[in-house]
């Protein structure tokens, strides 16, 4: 699956559906606080990345998508100590 191939910290499951909520009103603010807890600036350069091309649409439906993933990982993960998965 193409979930799996993507490197997004594995974050507690309470975190992940918060994370999942605020990638949708506020785009890439959960994936930027899951970048952040997981210790993953990737996840926290993208987050910044999906707040800037909101305007454009792009960035709001790709914020979504993460939070999706993000929220997907934490239920499989369910992880008490944030890790890379």
């Amino acid at each position: 699956r193409d979930d799996e191939k993507i490197q997004i910290p594995t974050i507690d499951s309470t975190l992940g559906i918060i994370c999942f909520i605020l990638n949708i009103f506020f785009p890439g603010l959960g994936s930027v606080i899951a970048g952040l807890v997981g210790n993953h600036m990737p996840t926290v350069l993208i987050g910044i990345l999906q707040f800037f091309l909101a305007a454009l649409l792009i960035g709001w439906l790709w914020s979504i998508w993460w939070g999706f993933i993000i929220f997907t990982k934490s239920q499989k993960g369910g992880a008490r100590n944030p890790s890379i998965v």
